[in-house]
């Protein structure tokens, strides 16, 4: 949700157009539906009836006072007595219920596993852009403009906006363009090149099919990389010059000593990791692949570009002799030892227990600073409204 605005920032009249609700309704949608699980969960016992509380009753203070939560809960739910997935043949098949996830019945939304609500609203207007054929190419441009926005803001939290770059076409002498980069960072003589890629792998690559993995990932990662390093050479030599995409401007550089790179994809990939490393095994050198929620959390624990690009440097050059889960794996094992090789030992490799911690030390925060607004949902609830919770009972039968 941290994201959401972010992502569909350029398509907001289409949504506004084509839904009938804006970003902030299912940013705040969410926090509701979250805020009141979590007080459910704390304050009410459900015996042996846990359907309820997963359940919305349509008699719902949160619904009456916003009503485009009932438009979004539409276009994310399916009836109870509708065929669901009946294309669904195989492990690699689209299934509904990931951009479908909640169940509507004739009184009421079932949410059974809320995050995947999360997932939905962060994911399926991309889908529903793309349904729409006259949209469907701005909606990938888009995508990609957005993507490389996300990174950028994401690396100024902790950098000096000054040596963040993006759309960087470097040139040779003779004025050909060699590769573009996406965005680089470059500070004392050194560089750290991100490439973006807002390209999502389809249903089968999710699910194992090899042969549209193989294709998907090349895609994502491998074409990502391949750009990536294409001018480190021109550029370790200073037999090159920069220049900015869209304008043309000269960009001037120090010269650049160091470089490390790392592909960066839009949408979450948990398998990134293990993924690079098998397509990458024969190789001398595994690239470094994230999604941007890795790279927020990286940068949030950062202390500047000197983190980052000590972290890069040794993650990169150590890629066959660490291994972890997860790049987050990586991150926390680099937090612990520096990344720095073992006289005792030929690999090393992370178990995921330091990752939890961002869970508390990150999430949990987060997680408290959307709830903390859910009082000022329901200030103004009387005794004769339906309960927030979703049972379908006034108020003062209920939680008041």
């Amino acid at each position: 949700m941290n994201f959401l605005e972010t992502k569909y920032s350029l398509d907001k009249d289409w949504l506004l157009t084509n839904k009938n609700f804006s970003l902030e309704d299912a940013k705040n949608l969410y926090i509701n539906l979250k805020s009141i699980i979590n007080f459910k969960l704390n304050v009410k016992d459900f015996g042996d009836n846990f359907i309820e509380l997963y359940t919305f009753n349509f008699n719902n203070y949160i619904f009456k006072k916003n009503p485009n939560f009932i438009k979004i809960l539409d276009s994310l739910s399916f009836k109870e007595n509708e065929v669901l997935n009946q294309n669904f043949n195989g492990i690699g098949d689209l299934n509904q219920f990931k951009i479908r996830p909640v169940i509507k019945t004739d009184n009421s939304y079932i949410i059974p596993l809320p995050y995947t609500v999360s997932e939905a609203i962060y994911d399926s207007p991309f889908y529903w852009m793309i349904d729409d054929k006259k949209y469907r190419n701005k909606a990938q441009k888009n995508r990609g403009d957005i993507a490389e926005n996300i990174v950028a803001k994401l690396l100024s939290r902790k950098i000096d906006s000054k040596f963040i770059h993006s759309e960087v076409e470097v040139k040779e002498v003779k004025a050909t363009t060699v590769t573009d980069i996406d965005i680089c960072v470059v500070k004392d003589n050194k560089m750290l090149i991100f490439q973006v890629k807002s390209k999502r792998l389809s249903q089968l690559s999710k699910n194992g099919d090899i042969a549209t993995f193989e294709k998907d990932f090349k895609l994502a990662v491998r074409d990502a990389h391949e750009q990536a390093i294409l001018p480190y050479e021109l550029i370790l030599s200073n037999k090159c010059y920069f220049q900015y995409k869209d304008s043309g401007k000269k960009l001037e550089l120090p010269e650049v000593n160091e470089i490390y790179s790392a592909c960066l994809v839009l949408d979450s990939y948990p398998a990134i990791t293990a993924h690079t490393r098998l397509f990458f095994h024969k190789e001398k050198i595994t690239p470094i692949a994230m999604s941007i929620f890795d790279l927020e959390i990286i940068m949030e624990y950062s202390q500047g570009f000197d983190t980052l690009f000590d972290y890069f440097k040794k993650r990169t050059q150590n890629s066959k002799y660490f291994i972890a889960d997860s790049e987050l794996g990586f991150f926390g094992g680099y937090l612990r030892t520096k990344l720095e090789k073992r006289p005792d030992s030929d690999i090393v490799a992370f178990d995921a227990d330091f990752a939890q911690r961002f869970d508390l030390d990150y999430y949990k925060p987060l997680m408290e600073k959307y709830e903390i607004k859910f009082p000022e949902t329901i200030k103004n609830i009387g005794r004769n409204d339906y309960c927030f919770c979703g049972s379908g009972i006034k108020l003062k039968k209920c939680c008041g």
